[in-house]
């Protein structure tokens, strides 16, 4: 474990870790572990997302006497709950470390709390970073459902990964 991407790893001590690591609180040893909110996974080549509704069907009975006869009565409809789905193709290397690799081991894993996606339909930004504020984005935590590849000789790994929305949005477009 280190303390950034790429770093040095941390040295366990006694105290619970070196430098700021290192939590040691009144004798008990505390050691502060935080997955990053988000990292880029720059292979991916496009995805799809669909959000739909269902209907709640409110028809009742009428409270008036038809006086016309000739017309059908409508069913009264609202909307319920919503879904999301969708799909990432995401393109594949021989990179044992690489984001885009590890997201094919964790679509079978049983628990899956945590994961999440921003899915950007227009970045805004002047540094590496994206500016959430003018961005075009949807956020929300995402079970992987799971994937498949499209594997040939003469083309680059492709994976597409299936996944529903697990809970509510926490960011819609330009919200």
């Amino acid at each position: 474990m280190a303390t950034a991407v790429g770093g040095s790893a941390i040295t366990i001590t006694a105290d619970g870790g070196t430098g700021s690591a290192d939590s040691s609180n009144t004798g008990t040893n505390h050691i502060k572990v935080e997955y990053a909110d988000f990292a880029a996974i720059c292979q991916v080549k496009s995805f799809t997302l669909d959000l739909s509704r269902e209907e709640i069907d409110t028809t009742v009975l009428p409270c008036v006497v038809s006086t016309t006869g000739s017309l059908a009565s409508f069913r009264t409809m609202q909307a319920g709950f919503a879904t999301g789905t969708g799909s990432m193709e995401v393109q594949f290397t021989d990179d044992q470390t690489n984001l885009a690799n590890r997201l094919l081991g964790n679509s079978m894993r049983k628990n899956q709390d945590g994961a999440e996606v921003r899915l950007f339909v227009n970045t805004v930004g002047t540094s590496s970073t994206p500016d959430l504020n003018d961005s075009l984005y949807i956020q929300a935590p995402i079970s992987i459902m799971g994937f498949s590849l499209n594997v040939t000789p003469e083309d680059v790994i492709i994976g597409s990964l299936n996944f529903s929305l697990s809970g509510q949005p926490t960011h819609l477009l330009g919200n």
